[in-house]
């Protein structure tokens, strides 16, 4: 046993004299010290690092290829893109009218949507201050860079395409069909808020396709120039050929600058040379000030110098004021001098209240004093009822105190129902209780019809069942058709059974002309079977020329009818003359205006 003992001591056993690798069963490896020990130790340390690289690494590239999703009250574009400005947590947008999504992967960015607390697509409404998309989808070339970007509307609908050049200098508007056609902005910058911007609804549309971007080291536009079709600086119909963008520390659009084909600043219609934006601590803008040449406060086209909003917690507008360039209250075009709203928990305007000057209720040009509505799950307004000065339920100028909602899976309103100040059905002052919508596979509005009280089908009150619409090749709105109780054509209370148009490249329609049931051409009770129209370079109506059944020039009824009339324009684009004429050419009336529109003189003078 000793022997033993010491055999083992000595390293002389059978088990140690393997090599001299192990001591009883054990490996040297199991012995701090030595150094296979140490050899196992860096193993294990390096094999543990390696792991908890890949780990990383694994989770760093699904993190790098995973969609991210954040929201912001603002956003700024930089290289073409959206970069948000005050981003909002999870709470806050639960509680929004309206945030502004933004979805990335790879670092780059793929939509921007303007939606409501439920995730739905919302009008920009008053939030927009420079026009602006609701939805856009971003599209990326080889290289990296931003090649073109998809505008859609809240239904879901493609409107155009943005299509960048490879220094991301010129932008281009393209519709989606027939593909490759230019889409053009309206021809009034004022009246497109203050921004001339493609989507902004106006019924004369301009030259301008496409912008000469100038940009900061940033990306942001610092001036955009306006290009035609054949990639030359261009103006619109007020004279503005640019505009000149500044920022806030922040990313904010503060200010817009109105250029003239010069590149220096000037002034639109209404006198307006600049808009300017201030934005509180969390970014919310809190006042608008409209500006001329000097510098000076000056009335808008609403003749509104400034307004100054204020905001609940979650950054809603609960309050806006209308002043005049001397600080005062003062009535905008549509009546009312103030207005506070109400929101719900999930961000739904509930209620909004008009105020005249002296901060109390008052009625618009509307015919209400305020409204307040109730929503759908999808944010879509089911109900709405309008209030006087009372608060209690009233006539609007349509002679309805309310109406009820329904919508499709796109959020189209399918159906209005109107109700009276007793909340039963009522007929609106066109004769009818309602109306039905049906949408085509483009998302377009194809068909409207009346209902009376019953919810049977009514004639309105211009002898119509309601009206089809007529798209050309490229999905416009063409004209319309009359429909009677049977839903064929029929003749409204004007003679004729609908209207037919003819639309120019630019999207202005060029001819009306009136058709009877069997869409023949046909007089209405006017006199005349339709009218042609002449526009300029930056989308001005400078003639039109009304014709009969014949297609040659008539005179329109009444005592001073006359064949054609001709417009001339100054360089901001205020009529300075207006010429009447017959169906020979003969000037029947000549009427010269001043600068802010006044009458000078007409000669002959109308009796």
């Amino acid at each position: 046993m000793l022997s033993a003992l010491l055999g083992i001591c000595c390293g002389n056993t059978a088990e140690s004299s393997i090599a001299g690798y192990s001591i009883a069963g054990k490996s040297l490896r199991d012995f701090p010290g030595t150094s296979e020990y140490r050899l196992m130790t860096r193993t294990k340390t390096l094999t543990a690092c390696a792991v908890i690289f890949l780990v990383i690494g694994a989770a760093a590239l699904w993190d790098h290829n995973r969609e991210k999703t954040a929201f912001f009250s603002d956003y700024v574009e930089e290289w073409g893109v959206p970069r948000g400005i005050d981003k909002l947590g999870g709470n806050e947008v639960a509680h929004r009218e309206a945030s502004w999504r933004i979805v990335s992967r790879r670092g780059k960015v793929l939509s921007l949507d303007h939606v409501d607390s439920s995730g739905n697509p919302r009008e920009l409404g008053n939030q927009g201050f420079a026009g602006g998309p609701v939805s856009m989808r971003y599209f990326y070339g080889k290289s990296g860079k931003l090649s073109t970007a998809e505008e859609y509307d809240t239904h879901g609908k493609l409107l155009w395409v943005h299509e960048y050049s490879n220094d991301l200098r010129r932008v281009w508007f393209k519709a989606p069909k027939p593909e490759g056609s230019f889409v053009t902005c309206g021809a009034s910058t004022q009246a497109q808020a203050v921004a001339n911007y493609p989507g902004t609804k106006n019924f004369y549309r301009s030259s301008i396709v496409g912008y000469e971007l100038d940009l900061d080291s940033r990306g942001r536009v610092q001036t955009k120039s306006f290009l035609n079709r054949n990639k030359v600086p261009t103006h619109d119909a007020e004279g503005v050929a640019g505009i000149r963008c500044e920022y806030d520390p922040a990313g904010h659009l503060a200010k817009l600058s109105f250029l003239g084909t010069d590149g220096q600043p000037t002034a639109v219609r209404c006198g307006v040379s600049s808009v300017a934006c201030t934005y509180d601590s969390k970014g919310r803008r809190i006042s608008v000030a409209w500006r001329n040449e000097k510098g000076d406060l000056t009335p808008n086209a609403s003749g509104v110098a400034r307004h100054t909003r204020r905001f609940d917690r979650w950054g809603n507008p609960i309050e806006r004021n209308n002043l005049s360039a001397d600080g005062k209250p003062y009535l905008n075009g549509d009546g009312f001098a103030g207005a506070k709203s109400a929101f719900d928990d999930v961000g739904n305007r509930v209620s909004t209240t008009f105020l005249g000057t002296d901060g109390k209720p008052c009625v618009t040009t509307d015919g209400y004093a305020g409204w307040q509505t109730k929503y759908d799950g999808h944010g879509n307004q089911i109900e709405t009822t309008y209030l006087g000065v009372d608060g209690k339920p009233c006539l609007n100028k349509e002679g309805v105190a309310g109406e009820r909602s329904k919508f499709d899976e796109h959020g189209h309103e399918v159906e209005t129902a109107y109700f009276g100040t007793d909340g039963k059905p009522c007929l609106s002052s066109a004769g009818h209780a309602g109306w039905r919508a049906q949408f085509n596979e483009s998302r377009d509005c194809a068909e409207t019809t009346y209902f009376g009280i019953d919810g049977k089908p009514c004639l309105s009150s211009d002898g119509t069942a309601g009206s089809r619409v007529i798209f050309d090749e490229r999905g416009r709105d063409a004209g319309w058709i009359n429909l009677g109780l049977d839903g064929k054509p029929c003749l409204s209370k004007d003679g004729h059974a609908g209207m037919r148009a003819k639309i120019d490249e630019r999207g202005n329609y060029v001819e009306m002309v009136k058709v009877g049931v069997d869409g023949q051409p046909c007089l209405g009770m006017d006199g005349y079977a339709g009218w042609k129209a002449v526009f300029d370079e930056w989308g001005s109506q400078t003639e039109q020329t009304y014709f009969g059944v014949d297609g040659e020039p008539c005179l329109t009824k009444g005592e001073n009818g006359f064949a054609r009339w001709k417009v001339k324009f100054d360089e901001h684009g205020n009529r300075a003359e207006m010429m009447s004429l017959g169906t020979k050419g003969e000037v029947l009336s000549n009427i010269r205006y001043l600068a802010n529109g006044e009458v000078e003189n007409i000669n002959p003078p109308h009796p």
